[in-house]
């Protein structure tokens, strides 16, 4: 009998708005729009980054699919002495967020797992040479339920790693509150270790 172990890894801004780290033209305010929320499980919450691997294994062995993408990144630009602003938009190339398998064991029985490289190098599309939100973590998905990840990610945003099987109800494995914007320039600060078994 097949079963289906997913592991979701996904960064946001808690806040509503930021003010952007670097300077605003003179008489202006710049913010950018963050994703106004807390750990949620829901596939659906708005995110800076997001990737999740599926593992199927089966009698025989195993395969894998993986998905990733990036939220939608909103510039304010207000004028301070009459209170309009003008937004722009972009969205980071989700092609800096990468899944590889590192090692695994396949032989359809009990004992079978998939080791993952995973990447994250998504900077805001608006800014040339803003600092992108980073994370370099092994991703672990044992056939028996066992998942862990260890690495290293920014300090800024938060991130969240939730994992389910078969589709079913999200697992909280890793959650990360962020600390300030200046967390999010190099190098990575944050230390990852987390084993669970979800089954």
């Amino acid at each position: 009998m097949a079963i289906t172990l997913s592991v979701r890894i996904v960064s946001f801004i808690s806040k509503d708005w930021v003010t952007s780290p670097f300077p605003a033209p003179i008489g202006y305010r710049s913010e950018f729009k963050g994703d106004d929320r807390k750990f949620n499980k829901d596939v659906s919450a708005s995110y800076r980054t997001a990737q999740q691997i599926n593992a199927t294994f089966t009698n025989t062995g195993g395969t894998y699919t993986a998905y990733r993408n990036t939220g939608i990144t909103t510039e304010r630009s207000t004028n301070i002495s009459t209170g309009n602003y003008v937004d722009s938009t972009g969205q980071a190339d989700p092609n800096g967020i990468t899944a590889s398998v590192d090692t695994s064991y396949l032989l359809g029985g009990n004992s079978d797992f998939y080791r993952f490289v995973c990447d994250g190098d998504a900077a805001d599309p608006l800014i040339p040479g803003a600092p992108a939100v980073n994370y370099h973590l092994f991703v672990s998905i044992h056939k028996s339920g066992l998942i862990s990840i260890e690495g290293l990610h920014d300090g800024y945003p938060s991130f969240e790693v939730y994992a389910s099987v078969n589709g079913g109800t999200w697992q909280n494995i890793y959650l990360f509150e962020e600390k300030t914007l200046l967390n999010l320039f190099p190098p990575m600060d944050i230390n990852v270790y987390e084993t669970r078994n979800i089954i």
